[in-house]
């Protein structure tokens, strides 16, 4: 299901979204679906939106939160 999220976003990721961040930890079982997600769809993601910042953060202890930074809404 994921892998098929991920094909659909293709290039067009930049077009709403103006930043992805994603806050993990190294070690923690809450964190495995993330660092799973990283680990098989990451270079997918890059490769289709070289310019598009897609920020990954490892910090001891964290539960894993994503965070979507949308551009301004031209109305």
């Amino acid at each position: 299901m994921a892998a098929a999220a991920v094909r659909s976003v293709g290039s067009n990721l930049a077009k709403n979204l103006r930043e992805v961040r994603l806050h993990l930890c190294q070690t923690s079982a809450a964190s495995q679906g993330v660092r799973d997600f990283i680990e098989k769809h990451y270079v997918t993601l890059k490769k289709a939106n070289p310019e598009f910042p897609i920020l990954i953060r490892e910090c001891s202890g964290v539960q894993p939160k994503l965070w979507a930074r949308y551009g301004k809404l031209d109305i």
